[in-house]
C-alpha cells in the first residue's frame, strides 16, 4: 500500500535527483492536488492510502514537472497575498516579490472606507488589483491586459474571490482608449531585456513571452504607458510599477522626463530594488 507520505517522499527524491531546488515543496503541492487534500489533512493523516488513479495522476504531473513545467501551471492555481488565484499559460505566475506593489498601493490608499479607484495595467491573473481590493472594501478597480485569455482568467478570479462587483477587466493596449481618473495606477509590465540570458529555461519555456520581455533594455512597456498614466491619474494619485534588478536609474529617468516626481523606491523580500511609486510633479 502506498501512503500519502510515501508518495511525497518518493517524488521528493526524484525531484532532488533532477536538481530541483524546491523538490519537497513541489512534491507535496502536487500530491495534495491529485489527492484533493489540504495541508492540515495531510499532517493529520500521513498514512492515508493513495489510490491507483491518484498514483497515475501524480506520475503524469510529476513527469511534466521533471520536464520543467511550473507547479502553478500543473495545478492551475497559485497563492498570492493569502488569496488563491487561478493561473494558466496566458498569465504570469504571481510571485511574492510583487506583493511589494500591493503594499505600496495600500499605503497610497490609507483610508479603508474610501471609494478609491484603481487601474491595473497588464493585469494578468488580476492578482495585484484583487489583492488591493481585498483590503479596501469600498474601492473599485479596472484591470487591462492585451491578452484575451488573461482577461478571462482575471474575471474568473474576481468572481471566485467575491469581488466581481467591484472589479472590471477589459482587453486593451495599456492606457489606449481609457477615460476617467484613478487614485492608484499599478503595473507589473514586461521588463526583461530581450537578450537577457539569465532568464531561467523554465520561465522562458512556459510563461508567456509577451508578459516577460520588454525590448532591448526591457523598458519599452514603461515608455509606452507612462504618458497615458500621467493623464489618467487624479491630482494626488500614485503610479506604482515593478521593474527589474539594476533598472532603478533608467526607470527614474523615464518617469522624470514624463513629468513625474519619485516618491519612493521599495525593495523586495531579497533586498533588491523592485518597485517605484511616483506622482505627477507640480508645475
Amino acid at each position: 500500500m502506498i501512503t500519502v507520505q510515501k508518495l511525497i517522499q518518493d517524488w521528493t527524491a526524484r525531484f532532488q535527483a533532477q536538481g530541483l531546488g524546491t523538490a519537497q515543496l513541489d512534491a507535496r503541492a502536487l500530491v495534495l492536488f491529485v489527492c484533493g487534500l489540504s495541508r492540515e489533512e495531510i499532517i493529520a493523516d500521513p498514512a492515508r492510502p493513495v489510490s491507483e488513479a491518484e498514483c497515475l495522476a501524480m506520475t503524469g504531473l510529476g513527469e511534466r514537472r521533471l520536464g520543467g513545467e511550473p507547479v502553478a501551471y500543473l495545478t492551475g492555481k497559485k497563492e498570492f497575498w493569502s488569496l488563491e488565484f487561478q493561473v494558466t499559460s496566458d498569465t504570469l505566475i504571481p510571485r511574492p516579490d510583487s506583493e511589494t506593489l500591493v503594499l505600496l498601493g495600500l499605503e497610497a490608499m490609507p483610508e479603508s472606507g474610501k471609494a478609491y479607484r484603481i487601474l491595473d495595467l497588464g493585469t494578468g491573473s488580476g492578482c495585484l488589483l484583487l489583492a488591493m481590493l481585498s483590503e479596501r472594501a469600498e474601492a473599485r478597480g479596472l484591470g487591462v491586459d492585451i491578452s484575451e485569455g488573461a482577461v478571462k482568467v482575471a474575471q474568473f478570479n474576481a468572481q471566485a474571490l467575491g469581488m466581481a462587483g467591484r472589479a472590471d477587466f477589459c482587453q486593451g493596449n495599456w492606457t489606449e482608449g481609457l477615460e476617467g481618473s484613478f487614485d492608484v495606477i499599478v503595473s507589473n509590465p514586461p521588463y526583461i531585456a530581450d537578450g537577457d540570458r539569465e532568464v531561467s529555461s523554465e520561465v522562458r519555456a512556459f510563461e508567456p513571452a509577451s508578459a516577460l520581455f520588454g525590448g532591448a533594455d526591457g523598458l519599452d512597456p514603461l515608455r509606452a504607458q507612462v504618458g497615458g498614466v500621467r493623464d489618467l491619474l487624479t491630482k494626488n494619485g500614485s503610479y506604482i510599477m515593478e521593474y527589474g534588478q539594476g533598472q532603478t536609474e533608467n526607470v527614474s529617468q523615464i518617469l522624470r522626463s514624463a513629468g513625474f516626481e519619485i516618491l519612493e523606491i521599495r525593495r523586495d523580500l531579497a533586498g533588491i530594488e523592485r518597485a517605484i511609486m511616483a506622482k505627477v510633479a507640480k508645475m
